[in-house]
């Protein structure tokens, strides 16, 4: 994406997403009871929904009924502060040296121009811009860094040796139509049991899970983490990363993202309840896993079952009253296309200012400045007067120069006779202009 259109894009993206993501927030703090299926779809739009407004109305050309915001380009005082260069105007003496006679006749050449580029002015949306890339940067290795904690945390896992717990995970399989081959290992390394794998789903708990928790409880813990794995959790999770990352510079993705985390660990209790029918042993298991959290403070990237806290509170509570989404929480997640519709309709998109000159009337159109042309017509004439110097000297010093050299010669004395023609029409025109 171009520099000119990737900073409308952000700045554009920044508008609907503080937009959708602070609705979202305003209608779940309103709906105190609002279903946790719909509170998950609202985030979700609201975190990725700007995406989609923005590229429809900036990078595709989408136009809003609201219009367009101009991004400001510098200022006049800004632009004062380069300097400009004024075309300097010097008098260029004749020739004084009698050229020699030169029989090859002379070869006129046509005379050139030389047009200078106008200085571009940045614009704020290109600044932004350049600005993102450099700080993307920064955030990318903190990526990396985060990845290799993680792979480094889950080195030492090993595949599970009990089978009890391959022939639990196998029925909930069964049971849960997941067609998809699951790897389940342990590490004594971790405090609470983890999903991820995109490609490669595997579970993973910890060892002492085995020694510490009952059937029912390990059977509730297979099915939760599981559940990670039939909503696409790791997939889920990894892109919500990746836009938290790329796009930075919004504050409120950082609630989208742990609403989406909490709504996620709710729905994986309510199916791991419903599969298994253990909620109660869930809510056990998870106030056991919150003790081993204790020395493992700080969280992985990957869906983790333990919690503290309000969180678990809430999570124990939830589950022992036995409420879980209901079929109507599914039916109103169309909603959440309602304020993505309004944003595209109405809010407005940023776009770059344009370069657009009025066109001049007949009668007040300026005349041709003719300050640049003649500036340039004396350099050559310089440059051709130097030139023409030295390739006399040589011919005169030579008994016999070759025709190659004197028709050299002729060449530019021809060139320099045109030009000084031309720079004189030049200085009449610009006196008959001042009169």
């Amino acid at each position: 994406m171009p520099a000119d259109v990737l900073g409308p894009w952000l700045l554009t993206y920044l508008l609907h997403s503080t937009l959708l993501l602070a609705s979202t927030w305003a209608a779940v703090r309103l709906w105190r009871t609002m279903p946790v299926a719909l509170q998950e779809t609202l985030w979700r739009t609201a975190l990725f929904g700007g995406l989609l407004t923005a590229s429809l109305q900036v990078a595709i050309g989408w136009e809003p009924w609201s219009g367009h915001l101009t991004v400001p380009s510098l200022s006049e005082a800004e632009a004062s502060l380069v300097p400009a260069v004024e075309p300097a105007i010097t008098a260029v003496e004749p020739i004084v040296e009698p050229l020699p006679h030169i029989d090859t006749p002379l070869l006129a050449t046509p005379p050139t121009t030389t047009v200078s580029a106008p200085t571009r002015a940045l614009e704020a949306g290109t600044v932004l811009a350049l600005t993102w890339l450099a700080v993307l940067v920064l955030f990318a290795l903190r990526a990396v860094r985060a990845r290799r904690t993680l792979r480094r945390r889950l080195a030492s896992r090993v595949p599970v040796q009990g089978a009890a717990l391959r022939d639990a995970l196998n029925a909930l399989l069964a049971r849960s139509r997941f067609r998809r081959r699951v790897r389940l290992t342990e590490s004594a390394d971790l405090g609470s049991p983890v999903a991820f794998g995109v490609l490669r789903p595997e579970i993973v708990v910890p060892t002492r899970a085995v020694g510490e928790l009952s059937a029912g409880q390990l059977e509730a813990m297979l099915a939760h983490e599981l559940a990670h794995h039939v909503r696409r959790d790791p997939l889920w999770f990894a892109v919500t990363r990746a836009v938290t990352t790329l796009l930075f510079f919004q504050p409120l993705h950082l609630v989208a993202q742990r609403r989406l985390r909490e709504t996620s660990e709710l729905l994986c209790d309510a199916w791991a309840a419903d599969t298994t029918g253990r909620g109660e042993a869930l809510a056990e298991c998870l106030a056991v896993v919150a003790g081993w959290m204790i020395r493992h403070a700080k969280p992985l990237a990957v869906p983790a079952m333990a919690a503290r806290g309000r969180m678990l509170e809430r999570r124990v509570a939830v589950l022992l009253e036995g409420t879980a989404p209901s079929r109507r929480a599914r039916l109103l997640a169309g909603l959440a296309l309602v304020p993505l519709a309004l944003v595209i309709l109405f809010a407005p998109a940023v776009a770059a200012p344009t370069a657009a000159l009025p066109e001049p009337d007949a009668e007040t159109a300026p005349a041709p400045d003719s300050g640049d042309e003649l500036a340039d017509l004396d350099r050559e004439l310089t440059a051709l007067r130097d030139d023409l110097t030295r390739l006399m000297s040589l011919v005169q010093q030579l008994p016999d120069p070759p025709d190659a050299l004197r028709h050299g010669v002729s060449r530019l004395a021809a060139r320099l006779k045109t030009l000084e023609v031309r720079r004189v029409a030049l200085l009449r025109d610009a006196q008959e202009m001042k009169r």
